[in-house]
This record gives structure tokens, sequence and C-alpha cells, in this order.
């Protein structure tokens, strides 16, 4: 082993011991094998004073370094260690743990070389940095601490530093800070590695408490350490507290004086002796339009400049102010209008500190409105003198219109209080006759010093059109003022001369914007027109015209009322006479009406039948009751079954409900239809008749026909095989046509029998394609279709019969060479599908009509296609059996086009 002397050159470790002078007295050197593993091959120096442990001890104890290096260092230093011996140097910094329970922070400083025992080893230096590393610990942590009181922080976010610093300073197991009883802070610094010889650890507690209890406590084994670390940590933890204090006092006192200064109503500047801005407040700047930059800059007379357009005399204040700041110890208390209106009061004194003039205060205060107050005051007497007889005169004009017990009373009661409100001498209403009537009618008033006779007489007899200005009020629905010389012609005009009049105006008196009436007001003085008068006057004629249109309305009303009663009572009469009982329910179900047959048909009392439910009446065995339908969806088809009458009897009875299209609860027709019972038993007995007297001949026929052309009997001449060719085609319409009156049958009494099944609509398709063979190539036509993955849930023969039935028609109607288009569309309940020809449409009003039975767009003896009228019928009943339903119409080229829905697959089985 080669012995290292005290004196060796480590450059490193020269460079930094002068930089750490008055912090580092203490140095190791040593030579020792690397790794985790490795040891001391020598040390010498200040072994003692820094490790806490003699050279004999340290080199006996071949894991010294590794068990005494701190936890929470240990990889940092040991992946250190290994770059520094690849790259031959090393220089890295950790904590020992000494003995004693100390820790020290070392600069490991070593260079890699040769041992002629050991080999490849560091030879190196420990110096001893702990006193300033735990100096910069403090003052990283004093500074955080600042910064989160500056910052705003809470007292636990303040100690979190301060704490965390403590356990950096000693092997602490933990350290925390408990303020008011609740823990603000704990940190376990041990959480991050297995600490040596912690059997011995104690609580070190000291008292913290600032203006509540608190305690610091950290968990150590005793030592010098631990006893500086909770002892700093304590008065740093006081130190924050009372920092908190005056930090949330100086808030407070900050924020009064902003909230004091933000609240007053008053806009305040401060200007300092030498003519800067030293303060204000947002008033200020609010009302002045001030911008936040200038005020920032400070500049007393720049602020004032930016200001005086504003103004209404910008001079006058700016000499004002002058004045003041040359007789800096002076006040002042004076007003500045605005150019856009605004009025301030502006009240300025010195600011005196220590009997000194330091600047001086400015306030300004907004009283546009009370200076408004005080000129609206100023005439607010004769206003409210004004208002109360406008007042009284709306007043008597409302309770006329509305208690006056008629027209002509409310006009007259308003004319005379018009009259008396206004002074004007004389008064004339006129109404326009009523409906149904030709006569005017025609009321006064008049001072009764004045003789208006004549007067009267002439205005009566004047019609619109020769009064200018009443026919104008008329027209514009404003009252219209003027002279009475312009007023009407001449002889009217000399009969208001007669008495002196000068001043008249025109009050309409209209109905929802029609004329029903005029209010005439006369005057001997020369009256201005006065918009407050003409307003008042408007709302008179608003009341008499509500009066107006209230009278008409009873009127009207009382002759309605009379014409309904009237037509009722027809209407009655026509329902009585009605074979069929005839119930009307309302949307509770309740029977509100029922006419003569059908207390006949139920053997009760009409007394006996209003007021009860539908179900209680007429017990209609299977029936829907008429309360809740829907108007939208029911169809009101008719429904058959037995009723039973109170008395016991029994009778087949047909009913129809039909929802009302207006509003809640339907009608419900019944009929007796045992005489319709025997003729239906009798039509049955014809189609059994038909099915197997008819169908079953026509079946032999057939087939006999089938033989001879198909040669069975020997080749036939050709008009044999021609007139054997125009019988088959004759024996199978015949046999088409029964077949669609037993469909028809089966559908009408509800004895067709559907069998559903999930079906795809190509096959649908393919299928009734190969139905309509013979007639798609007879009409030399082609089908369009596009094959689509749908599948509904459907009776698969009826709906390729439907299917098949639409082609047959389609080809009848399209010329050769046409194609018929088949599209299948779908949604999340329906496929629809749909039929198109290109052939001459269907017209409009045949559109409903070609479902019924027998029905046909060319239904002449000479209609040149063939057909029994009742596939389209068959067809619409078929699908909605499933559900669906039909339409048609014409395309968007004048082809017909047949619309019908499925139910998709799952959709009908739910």
């Amino acid at each position: 082993m080669v012995q290292v002397s005290p004196t060796a050159e480590h450059p490193r470790a020269h460079d930094v011991l002068p930089e750490v002078e008055s912090q580092i007295r203490r140095v190791v050197t040593y030579r020792a094998v690397p790794g985790e593993q490795g040891r001391f091959l020598a040390v010498a120096g200040g072994v003692k004073d820094v490790l806490g442990a003699t050279a004999t001890e340290i080199l006996e104890d071949d894991d010294y370094w590794s068990h005494h290096l701190h936890p929470a260092d240990r990889d940092a230093a040991l992946r250190q260690e290994e770059i520094g011996f690849r790259r031959g140097e090393l220089v890295s910094e950790y904590r020992i743990v000494r003995d004693d329970g100390r820790l020290v922070w070392v600069l490991d400083e070593a260079n890699v070389v040769d041992d002629p025992v050991e080999g490849r080893v560091f030879d190196g230096v420990f110096v001893d940095v702990t006193s300033l590393r735990r100096s910069e610990l403090k003052v990283a942590a004093h500074g955080h601490l600042v910064d989160m009181v500056s910052g705003g922080a809470g007292l636990a976010d303040c100690l979190r530093p301060l704490v965390r610093a403590s356990g950096e300073m000693c092997m602490a197991l933990r350290c925390e800070v408990v303020c008011g009883g609740d823990v603000l802070v704990a940190i376990d610094p041990s959480a991050s590695g297995s600490y040596p010889d912690t059997a011995g650890a104690v609580e070190h507690v000291r008292d913290c408490g600032s203006e509540e209890p608190g305690t610091v406590t950290i968990v150590a084994v005793p030592s010098a350490d631990v006893d500086d670390a909770v002892d700093w940590l304590c008065a740093m933890s006081l130190q924050a507290q009372r920092m908190l204090v005056d930090r949330s006092r100086s808030l407070r006192s900050a924020a009064l004086l902003a909230a004091t200064l933000e609240s007053t109503v008053d806009g305040l500047l401060v200007v300092d002796e030498a003519g800067h801005v030293v303060g204000h407040n947002q008033k200020f700047a609010t009302m002045w339009q001030v911008s936040p930059e200038l005020l920032e800059a400070g500049d007393d007379d720049a602020v004032m400049a930016s200001v005086l357009d504003q103004l209404v005399d910008p001079s006058a204040f700016v000499a004002g102010v002058a004045a003041l700041y040359e007789n800096v110890g002076a006040t002042s208390f004076d007003e500045i209008a605005f150019k856009d209106g605004r009025t301030f009061e502006r009240y300025s004194q010195p600011q005196l500190l220590e009997g000194q003039v330091v600047g001086r205060v400015w306030s300004f205060r907004d009283v546009t409105t009370d200076r408004a107050l005080q000129r609206e005051l100023a005439t607010a007497a004769d206003a409210l003198t004004t208002q109360q007889r406008v007042l009284e005169l709306l007043g008597t004009a409302a309770a006329a219109a509305n208690s006056a017990a008629s027209v002509e009373a409310a006009v007259a009661r308003t004319l005379e209080a018009l009259c008396e409100f206004g002074g004007w001498d004389v008064g004339h209403a006129w109404l326009a006759p009523r409906p149904g009537t030709v006569a005017s009618t025609h009321m006064w008033a008049a001072s009764a010093a004045l003789d208006d006779t004549e007067f009267r007489g002439v205005t009566e007899a004047s019609e619109l059109a020769d009064l200018a200005v009443v026919g104008r009020a008329m027209d514009s629905g404003l009252p219209a003022w003027g002279t009475t010389k312009d007023w009407g012609a001449p002889q009217w005009h000399r009969a208001a001369e007669s008495l002196g009049l000068q001043t008249a105006v025109a009050l309409p008196i209209r109905v929802r914007d029609v004329a029903v009436g005029v209010l005439e007001m006369f005057s001997s003085a020369v009256v201005t027109e006065d918009p407050a008068v003409t307003d008042v006057m408007s709302q008179v004629g608003v009341h008499l015209g509500r009066s107006v249109e209230r009278h008409y309305a009873e009127d009207d009303l009382a002759s309605q009322a009379a014409a309904l009663q009237e037509l009722t009572d027809r209407m009655g009469a026509v329902l009585d006479s009605v074979e069929e009982g005839i119930f009307g329910v309302n949307g509770e179900g309740v029977i509100t009406f029922v006419n003569r047959a059908g207390e006949d048909l139920v053997r009760r009392s009409r007394d006996d039948i209003l007021g009860h439910t539908d179900k209680d009446v007429l017990r209609l065995s299977g029936a829907v009751s008429a309360a809740g339908l829907d108007p939208t969806t029911a169809r009101g088809l008719p429904e058959r079954g037995a009723y039973r009458r109170d008395d016991g009897t029994r009778f087949d009875v047909e009913w129809v409900v039909s929802p009302m299209r207006t509003g809640a609860g339907a009608v419900v027709i019944i009929r007796d239809i045992g005489r319709v019972r025997e003729v239906e038993r009798m039509k049955d007995q014809f189609t059994a008749m038909v099915s197997h007297e008819l169908r079953t001949p026509l079946t032999s026929l057939r087939g006999s026909l089938g033989l001879l052309s198909g040669g069975a009997a020997g080749e036939l001449p050709a008009p044999a095989a021609r007139m054997v060719e125009l019988a088959t085609t004759s024996a199978d319409r015949l046999v088409r046509l029964v077949s669609d009156i037993l469909d028809a049958e089966r559908l009408r009494t509800g004895r067709l029998v559907l069998h559903p099944a999930e079906v795809s609509v190509d096959d649908l398709v393919a299928a009734a394609a190969l139905d309509s063979e013979a007639a798609l190539k007879k009409a030399s036509v082609g089908l369009s279709y596009t094959p689509t993955p749908v599948v509904v849930g459907v009776d698969a023969d009826r709906i390729v019969q439907v299917l098949a039935n639409l082609l047959v028609n389609a080809s009848k109607f399209s010329e050769a060479g046409a194609t018929i288009d088949l599209d299948v569309t779908t949604d999340a309940t329906w496929a629809t599908i749909e039929v198109r020809d290109h052939g001459t449409g269907i017209p409009a009003e045949m559109v409903e009509k070609i479902f019924e039975p027998f029905v046909q767009v060319d239904a002449t003896d000479t209609r040149s296609h063939q057909g029994s009228g009742l596939g389209l019928a068959i067809s619409r009943d078929i699908v909605r059996l499933h559900g669906g339903d039909m339409r048609a119409g014409s395309g968007a080229d004048g082809g017909a086009c047949f619309t019908f829905t499925l139910p998709l697959a799952g959709v009908a089985d739910a």
C-alpha cells in the first residue's frame, strides 16, 4: 500500500478552498477502492474532526463509506463515482452520517491512480463544506419564505420550505409544525431510504406559537445538528407567522384606503407641490374620461390639457386652476359646465403634512342629475295640477266607456268632461251609422250663454267631405287642429263666425284602426296646438273607441247567440231525423250529445244518457273508448258487435268512432244491422256458390283448353288454335276475377289470415317479377331494380301478390320499350317500396278512388286495359293488414307512382 502524503497536489480542491475559506476548516486525504463495496486504503488529516471516527476505526471497517453515506445521496454518489472512475477524476458532493448522528457535507475530489496491490484506486481529498451548505439551506429557505409571503401564500405553504430545509440539516425521521391544533406541515425525510441506527431517535419539541398555540417537532437521534435545526425551525416559524400578520394588516389597510377612495361618489385627484399626479380614484378617470396611461404618467398639465375640449369655457377653467396653484393655501368651490350637458361641482384644498403644504387635493362631483331635478321641480307644481285634471278627464272617459248603458251615453258624458277640461265653448260628437242602419248619431255640449241652434243644424247637415279637417283626422287617426276659417264650407263657416268661434280640433273615435266617429271641439279664443293636450285627447279617443267596440260587440254577440241557437235547433232537428244513433263524447269519455235515434236504440232517456261515459251507456263489445283518441291517427273504421240493453234484449250493432278534428273527444255512430246481417248471409252463400259451382268448372275448362292448345288432341288448324287461345285468355280472366272476389270477401270479413316470416325484399321482387313475367313480355316492358339487403317481416305470398299486381298494372299503362322502376328505402321501422311507370299517370281526382272496389281510371266500355278493378283494393288491404299503408300519385315525369310500407324484420314481431 502506498501512503499518500497530506500535502499531495489536488488542483480542484485548491480551486474551491479559497472561495469557502471562512467556512472550511477541516480536510481529509484518502486512498480508497471505488464502488459500493469499496473500502478505504489510507486516510489522513482531520479525520476525527470531519468524519467523527479515528483513522484506525475507518480502515478497520471495510464498509465504512457505504454504511455512513446518507441514504438520500447514495444513488447519486455512486453514479458520480462510476463516472469519475471512467474519466479518471472525480468531483462529487454528498452527506456523511457520523456515528454521533451529525451530518457532514463533504466535497469529494479525487484522481484515479494505480495502486501496486489494489490496482486502479481513487487518491483524493474530502473537504468539509457543512457550514457553507447549512448556511445556503437557511438562506434559500428564508428566500422562499419571503417569496411565499409576498405572493399571498398561506401559513402552511410558507412553512413547507422551512420544514424541508430543517429535515435536510439533520438526520430527521420526521419534521412537523403544528399551529392551532392542526398539523400544517409534516415531512418524512426518512421515507426516501433506510436510515441507520434510528433506535435512539426521540422527539425534539419547541414552542413556536405566536397568536395561536403551536409547536415544532423533529424526530431524530439527539445531536448538535438536531438542536440547531429545531431551534432554527422554531425561530423561522415564529418569523413566518409575524410576517403573515404584518402582511394581513398591510393588505387590510391598503384595501380599506382603496375602498374608501373608490366608494366615494366624488372623483378625487391628488397633485404634489411639483405638479405631479400622485393619486386618483377610478371615479375621477371615468368622470373626466382620462386614459389610465395618462394618469400613470403623472403629468398634471397633460391631464388638464386632455379634458379642455369637453368644457364649455376652458379658458376660465385653466385660469381658476392657475390661481389656486399660485395661492397654495387657498380653497375653492365652484361649478364646471360641460358641452355634453353635464355639470360638475369642484372643490379644492391644499394637502398639509406637519403644517407644510405638500400638494393639493381636487374633488369633483357630478351634479347633472341634481341640477336637472331642480329645473324639473320648478315646473312640478303646474305639471301636477295639469296631471290631476288629465286624470280626472281620463277617469271620467274610462268610467263612461266601462259603465255607460249605451254608446250614446258614454260619448255624451265624455264630451261634457272634455269641454270642461279644455275650456271649449262648443262640443260636437258624430257617430257613424251602425251596421244595418243608415242614420248617424249627433250629440252636443255647449256653454249656456251661446245660442248654437243654427250652428248645430248646419253641422249636422254637412258631409264629412265638406269638413276638410274632420276628414283628415278620420283618415290619420290623430287629433287635427285648425281655425274655423279652413274647417268647412262657407255656409258652415258663417254659422261658426256668428258664434265667434275661431279655433277647432277634431278627435277621431276609432275601433281597431277603423274610424267610427269624431269629436269636434270649438273655442272663441285662439288656441295654439299643445302636444300634451293632443296626447290626452288621443287617450280619450281610445277610451271612447273601446266603449264603442264593447257595445257593438255585445250587440253582435247577442245576434250571434240568437243565430247560434237557431242553428243548434236546426242541427238538432236534422240529427234527430237520422236513423243512426249519434253520440257526442268529450275528451274524458263523457257523453254530451245524443239524438233521438240513439235514445231509441239503447232504450234510455236523454237525461239518463247525458253525463255518463260511453263505456257505461254504449257497452260495445271490444269497442275502444272515445276518450283519448288521437285525431291524427284514428281512422274511424266501422266495427261490429252485439249490444245488450238494460231490459235484457240484444241486437246486432255496427259502430264507428270518429275523433274530433278540432279538439279532444269523438263522435260515436251506431246502427242496428240485423237486416244487414241477413243480406250479408245471402251474399256469403252466393260467394260460396261462386267458389264451388263456378270456380271448379272454370278450373276444368282451363285445364281442357290448356291440353288442346298443347296438342293433346293433335295439331289444331290455325283458326281453331286462335279460338282456343282466346278461350284460354277469357278463362284465365274469369279465374282471376273469381279469385279477386273471394280475396276481397275474406279481407272484408277478416277471414284472411297472414303467415308472416322474415324474408328479403330481393326474394319478394324476384318472385313477383317471375309471376308477372308473361305480362311484362307481352307489353315489351322491362323492370329496373337495384338489389338491397333489406329484410322484412311479412306474409311472403301475399306481398308477392301485391308486387305482381302493381307490376302487371304498370305494364298495361307503359309503352313498348319502357321501363318500370322499383326502388326500396328504409328508416328505423319501415321499408318503403315504390313502383313507378312512365305512362299516362293518374288524374288527381282518381288518386283515392282507384283503391275502391271495381273502380278503374278508365271505366268506359271501350277501355283498352282489361281488369276487374279489385286488384288495387285487395293490395292496399293486404298492406294494411301488415300495419303499413299504400298511396298513389303521379311521378315527376307524368307516370303513375305507387308507394307502400312494410315493417322491417324484428319490428313486426315487437
